[in-house]
């Protein structure tokens, strides 16, 4: 947890220094899509793995689920319902496909006396047993005896893996969730993106000192987006319903992972739509009328130096499962590939750095493994 702690300060350093602003201008705008397309794919990948809709396949690596369960059968029907009330204009469809799933699973795994979902979720808790203290003995109990249990080199390979994550996926989350929610400009920048880089960084410090994981900028975000959300006040008025349910855990954990997986699905949806964004195009056609005619802007996949690393992003982040290395990957394919190309003065110093530190980044376990004091 002092680990945590270290790298929040670390990355709030680079945030006042407006070095974390300009890291994200000098991202291409093609790779920050990419990024928020990626991000699309890993959400929508979480929902149908963790739902059981997607399960690890005999000789493959994954498969479809068989559609003979009850987990899948209210999976599939979260998902109809869903997607039935977002086609016909309902605005609350996400919250109501939740609960309305939730309800469905509960009377089910009731019926079937819990063989269906078990007993830790889907199940009615009980007047007596809704309310819960929680455990909150580890809260602020953080230290940085790490130097001293795993040597000085090893404990800021350790800051430098976080900070790394952190710095990395805050910034892919703010391009796919902004995107969508309409913060982000025409170049995919982010106007006075300094307020949420620096809360984001601060977040990180808290999380370590309650500790907790680095309390970070999240996707799952993209719902409130769906819902309509564009201003703070979402954030707000969602952390203050999180605080009375903090002593209601056991209510909250009625809500199956097959309830949500429909809501995730779709805001992995929106953030994959902005692939065939539209653009307006004024043509003049016969007659000397000039309407407005939208064309697709989305990535140019035929350019080896933006198709390439941009398909890295999006490939990597859910067959990965991790935000950070599709970047990552992304990066270093744009940066050598532009060099190779003799084009090395086209690509921003900045790149050049965060490259260079994912390239470390990526060899931090096979130094671990060979080289004694690390």
């Amino acid at each position: 947890m002092g680990l945590i702690v270290l790298e929040g300060i670390a990355v709030t350093i680079f945030v006042l220094t407006g070095v974390r602003e300009q890291i994200m201008r000098a991202i291409p705008l093609e790779l920050k899509k990419a990024i928020a397309i990626g991000i699309g794919l890993f959400i929508a990948f979480i929902g149908l793995y963790d739902s059981g809709l997607v399960v690890q396949g005999n000789g493959t690596p994954v498969t479809l689920a068989h559609w003979t369960t009850w987990p899948v059968f209210v999976t599939i029907v979260g998902l109809v319902l869903t997607l039935v009330l977002r086609a016909r204009g309902f605005k609350g469809d996400l919250l109501v496909g939740i609960l309305g799933t939730t309800v469905i699973a509960t009377i089910i795994n009731s019926a079937t006396n819990h063989e269906a979902f078990g007993t830790s979720t889907a199940t009615w808790p009980g007047l007596r047993h809704i309310i819960s203290g929680g455990n909150w003995s580890l809260f602020g109990n953080f230290d940085f005896h790490a130097f001293s249990k795993l040597g000085v080199v090893s404990a800021l390979v350790w800051v430098f893996a976080l900070f790394l994550s952190d710095f990395f996926d805050t910034m892919g989350t703010l391009v796919g969730v902004g995107k969508p929610a309409g913060y982000l400009n025409d170049k995919g920048e982010m106007p006075d993106i300094r307020k949420p880089l620096l809360i984001d960084s601060l977040a990180a410090i808290a999380g370590g000192a309650s500790s907790t994981s680095s309390a970070t900028t999240y996707i799952e975000s993209g719902s409130g987006v769906a819902a309509g959300g564009r201003t703070g006040w979402v954030a707000v008025v969602a952390g203050a319903l999180f605080i009375p349910f903090l002593f209601f855990a056991p209510l909250i954990a009625m809500v199956p992972s097959q309830a949500t997986a429909a809501a995730l699905i779709i805001v992995g949806y929106l953030m994959i739509s902005q692939l065939t964004e539209a653009e307006d195009e004024a043509e003049v056609e016969e007659g000397g009328v000039a309407p407005s005619r939208g064309r697709f802007a989305g990535i140019d996949f035929h350019d080896l130096a933006i198709g390439l690393p941009a398909a890295l992003v999006i490939m990597l982040m859910p067959f990965s499962y991790s935000i950070t290395n599709g970047i990552g990957f992304g990066f270093i394919a744009y940066t050598i590939i532009r060099a190779t190309q003799g084009r090395a003065k086209d690509v921003h110093p900045l790149m050049w750095i965060a490259s260079a530190s994912f390239t470390l980044y990526f060899l931090v376990p096979l130094l671990q493994d060979h080289v004694s004091w690390i």
